[in-house]
């Protein structure tokens, strides 16, 4: 992006007019020495256009009144006195004009010559001089124009720090908030996780006693089948007792008071059986609820599980975007520290470029 003109067209207006006062050339360079500023070039065409322009006219000299003289006629003795010293003095000058035109005429060409030397040494100097500052000057204005874009392209960059460090903190401030749910979350789930581990240590305490119900169940069942087995052997000897003796009354009456004892203690059995099977019921009631209860808590806890793994992929892909965008805010850094440097180099480039304009100047 091209620098906007440095001067204007008054500055060179004046400019030109003091060259002309002065007597001095115009050129690229002598109006970049008048105006400050600019370059030659640029100086040259705002000149042309101006003159043709006619707004810049060369300097009037101002014109010298004449002053009438009146001519007087000498007296008669003067008059020949005159004439005979004109005649003397004509001889005179007509000799020392001879010698004198001579002598003139050899030096003048010499002084000619050797003022034609100088002049064209002096000119060679003041074009290799003029180009040179010219020279200067565009290196000069184009160090200028590159300070210009470096310092646009440090505000940008200077920009897109800012934005990105906005963007950082919000990151950040995300990431907090995120890392502060996941805490919350993680508290929670703990405790979710000691209510999971009572209700186990107590569905492990029912299987214990169901286990315990089941074997005493199992053993009264034995005992049970026992006894209707002894019973059953009971009635067989006795209808065998019935049918080879008559006479045992007393021995059938003794052992029917035996079988009614037996029939009420499997009576009291069977009554106990039944206690132990709803006793039994009941526990596998408790153990389907304590069931039940810890598949809505393993439910519960399987959506807290996604609901972290969601806040822990969540917590990852900022973490991403954190470290992203400090990278690219490293890369802004190294552009900066870059641009500041080429600044600087461009800055020590002007101060050498000055410093060899105003040795050409003296």
């Amino acid at each position: 992006m091209a620098r906007e003109r440095a001067f204007t067209d008054q500055q060179v207006i004046d400019a030109a007019n003091n060259l002309l006062a002065e007597g001095k050339n115009i050129n690229g360079t002598s109006l970049r020495n008048k105006v400050g500023t600019g370059r030659p070039s640029a100086l040259m065409d705002v000149y042309k256009a101006l003159e043709s322009d006619g707004r810049i006219l060369a300097p009037t000299v101002p014109e010298l009144l004449e002053q009438t003289i009146i001519h007087q006629e000498l007296p008669p003795e003067v008059s020949e006195m005159l004439s005979v010293i004109l005649g003397d003095v004509e001889k005179l000058v007509h000799q020392i004009n001879d010698h004198a035109h001579h002598t003139v005429e050899q030096r003048l060409n010499k002084a000619i010559i050797e003022a034609n030397e100088h002049a064209a040494n002096a000119a060679k100097r003041e074009a290799d001089s003029i180009e040179e500052q010219d020279k200067a000057f565009e290196q000069l204005e184009d160090a200028l124009e590159v300070i210009s874009e470096k310092q646009e392209e440090l505000t940008h960059a200077n920009k897109i720090g800012s934005q990105l460090k906005a963007s950082l903190d919000v990151a950040n401030s995300e990431t907090k908030a995120a890392l502060s749910s996941v805490a919350e979350r993680d508290e929670r789930l703990a405790k979710q996780q000691v209510q999971i581990s009572e209700m186990q240590k107590a569905l492990n305490l029912a299987e214990s006693e169901k286990a315990k119900a089941l074997g005493h169940v199992e053993s009264l069942t034995q005992q049970l089948d026992q006894k209707n087995k002894e019973i059953s052997t009971s009635k067989a000897n006795i209808e065998q007792l019935q049918k080879t003796n008559t006479k045992a009354g007393s021995t059938i009456e003794s052992l029917t008071k035996q079988v009614e004892k037996q029939s009420q203690a499997i009576e009291a059995a069977a009554a106990k059986n039944e206690q132990l099977q709803q006793a039994s019921a009941k526990a596998d009631a408790k153990i389907e609820s304590l069931i039940e209860q810890v598949d809505l808590k393993s439910s519960e806890a399987s959506e807290l599980q996604a609901k972290l793994d969601e806040i822990n992929s969540l917590n990852i892909r900022t973490q991403s975007r954190v470290d992203t965008l400090t990278k690219e805010l490293d890369k802004c850094e190294t552009f900066l520290n870059k641009a500041q440097s080429e600044l600087s180099d461009s800055h020590k480039v002007c101060a050498k470029l000055e410093g060899q304009l105003m040795q050409y100047q003296q």
